[in-house]
């Protein structure tokens, strides 16, 4: 309290004691009591919990003295009439105390208001082409709400990039969440073994085709529209008898889908096949094996053959190639 005292002609006339807490302060004027700048703030329900409430309550409260300068760290919130999980407007007190012990104290209403539904968020995982892998999601929720999203691995494909807006808060803006992944050239197959058939021997050249095989010769492409690979075919050993260990001094020969022949043979990579991807299915390249169009083809001079079994081995190699324009 201070007192004002009205003399008259060198006696105490009257006194007069009032308080002067939050009088002067609001002006930042006084010598005796700091200044608190309070604030209205808005929530939304379950916003405010016991572990932020203090912290959420306080965020840009001022508070300052003549002496003592900036004292905000010394404000202090009472919430006790506030219920945060209800509908409502609520008042609170900032006080704050100085370093001569002077105390002053504001009041700020805090808003708390239902949540609204929020726009969606799309989250889609695309290929080079900007195509879907799979179907986009969509979370939904209320606007303020977090969410959350996370890579997913597909077979072929290798994540290229994390949007920076993986994680987020729920607005009334729609959102896209984009992951990119770069597709990979899969060897998903080649034949374990293929069987030129049982023959007699013949005085004359001869030639054989495939008569079955076990495992396709097959690929899968799931790079961008346009790319372009090559499948190429050596021998790694040619046709030795079983018993005898002999040559049989044959050719193995690949016949495309034009009827072209290539001869394959232990002197470098033959190519057999030059493709240009336009969808991402798989490409069965021993699928018209048997019905002897295309494949493989063995053929064997006259009088080289023996009564033996022959085995050779051919390596495949899948390889990128440089599309065609």
């Amino acid at each position: 309290f201070t007192y004002v005292i009205s003399s008259n002609g060198g006696n105490v006339g009257s006194s007069t004691q009032f308080s002067l807490n939050n009088i002067f302060s609001g002006q930042g004027e006084s010598s005796l009591f700091p200044t608190i700048v309070p604030e209205d703030k808005t929530f939304y329900v379950g916003e405010l919990n016991d572990e932020n409430i203090n912290e959420k309550l306080l965020e840009n409260i001022k508070a300052s003295d003549t002496e003592d300068g900036d004292i905000s760290d010394l404000v202090t919130v009472d919430h006790t009439r506030l219920n945060p999980n209800a509908v409502g407007d609520y008042q609170v007190t900032y006080k704050v105390v100085n370093s001569s012990g002077h105390t002053t104290e504001k009041t700020a209403t805090i808003h708390i208001i239902e949540k609204v539904d929020a726009a969606p968020v799309t989250v889609r995982y695309v290929d080079e082409d900007g195509k879907d892998i799979v179907s986009p999601e969509e979370i939904n929720g209320k606007i303020g709400d977090e969410y959350k999203t996370e890579a997913k691995e597909f077979t072929g494909y290798i994540l290229k990039t994390t949007p920076e807006n993986a994680s987020g808060i729920l607005s009334d803006q729609p959102q896209t969440v984009v992951y990119e992944y770069t597709g990979q050239l899969i060897f998903e197959s080649a034949p374990s073994q293929i069987e030129f058939g049982n023959h007699t021997l013949s005085s004359k050249t001869e030639k054989y085709s495939i008569e079955s095989y076990q495992d396709n010769l097959m690929v899968r492409d799931y790079r961008s529209i346009g790319s372009n690979w090559i499948m190429s075919a050596q021998l790694t050993q040619d046709f030795t008898g079983v018993n005898s260990g002999r040559l049989l001094g044959s050719t193995l020969s690949y016949f495309d889908a034009q009827g072209n022949k290539k001869d394959i043979t232990a002197e470098g990579k033959t190519k057999i096949v030059d493709h240009t991807t336009d969808n991402h299915d798989e490409v069965n390249l021993s699928e018209k094996w048997t019905d002897k169009s295309e494949g493989l083809a063995l053929e064997v001079p006259a009088g080289k053959a023996l009564v033996d079994q022959y085995q050779a081995v051919v390596e495949w190699n899948l390889e990128d190639g440089v599309p065609n324009r």
